[in-house]
């Protein structure tokens, strides 16, 4: 029941600063020609996974999403929380 992660999300105050960063370290393609800036980071080939990066809506604090792929939600959600640690 080994979840894999499909797809991420990082956003913040400066979307520009991120998609510029993130593009250089992972040396990745990130289009944010649309209206709203959203950078999409493309996939860039067999074992990598496409995101995006965009900017914090609503006075929400920066942060990052990732998208776990399973086969069943139920079964892996409590699997993961029997031994889940307070943070």
């Amino acid at each position: 029941m080994v979840g894999k992660v499909v797809h991420f999300e990082v956003l913040g105050d400066n979307p520009k600063a991120l998609q510029n960063f993130y593009g250089s370290i992972f040396e990745c393609e990130i289009d944010a020609n649309n209206p709203m800036n959203y950078g999409i980071v493309k996939n860039s080939g067999e074992g990598s996974i496409g995101g995006g990066i965009g900017k914090t809506e609503g006075g929400s604090p920066p942060h990052a999403t990732f998208y776990i792929e399973v086969d069943n939600i139920q079964a892996h959600l409590d699997k993961k929380t029997e031994n889940c640690l307070e943070f």
